[in-house]
């Protein structure tokens, strides 16, 4: 189950950046997952939006250790495009 909290826009002449955040809950109600998408649009914007936002929130490092799972799938011959 997630919820939706807040979202923000950055937006440019030629583009939009679009901020979409949620927060995820469990059964008591407690958070147990923040996440936080971006999504760029070009050929958007140009009505004045702002460019920056005070929503953006730095991404994690990620770990200086190897990972903890690591999976290999081939591609199949129906999924290859020609």
């Amino acid at each position: 189950m997630w919820f939706p909290v807040k979202s923000s826009s950055i937006c440019h002449i030629f583009a939009c950046c679009v901020l979409y955040a949620a927060d995820t809950f469990n059964k008591k109600g407690e958070r147990v997952a923040f996440n936080q998408t971006s999504l760029f649009i070009q050929q958007a914007g140009g009505f004045g939006g702002p460019r920056t936002s005070d929503k953006i929130i730095k991404p994690e490092d990620a770990p200086k250790r190897d990972p903890d799972v690591s999976v290999r799938e081939k591609t199949t011959v129906d999924q290859v495009s020609n």
